[in-house]
């Protein structure tokens, strides 16, 4: 589910693989390696999330609850999201909102 929505909003942005990769500061063989393995970090899909304008929560959202996505009958791919996934994404946040507190903290501390 992942990957077949940020193959359409690629496509809906004008996006070529090449292009979006390079918004994110990532190489061309990164965009192919993603849908290959199967595999994307938070942190990428954060920038991704900046770079369509919709909230990260979009990737999560259940396909019943997406509005107007029509399927692109080009993509073949899809996983399912399990509950390791969840957890592990949650994990992610979590280390990311603590480093983020950190650094809010040290700019206080600075002004």
């Amino acid at each position: 589910m992942i990957y077949r929505k940020i193959e359409y909003l690629r496509i809906q942005k004008n996006f070529t693989k090449e292009g979006l990769a390079k918004a994110i500061g990532k190489s061309r063989q990164w965009y192919y390696d993603i849908f290959k393995v199967k595999n994307i970090n938070v942190e990428d899909l954060m920038a991704l999330s900046k770079v369509f304008e919709v909230s990260i929560c979009y990737f999560f959202e259940n396909e019943d609850n997406v509005v107007n996505e029509p399927r692109n009958p080009y993509i073949l791919t899809d996983i399912d999201i399990t509950t390791e996934t969840i957890l592990e994404l949650r994990n992610q946040l979590k280390q990311k909102d603590e480093q983020i507190q950190f650094l809010q903290h040290l700019i206080e501390e600075k002004l």
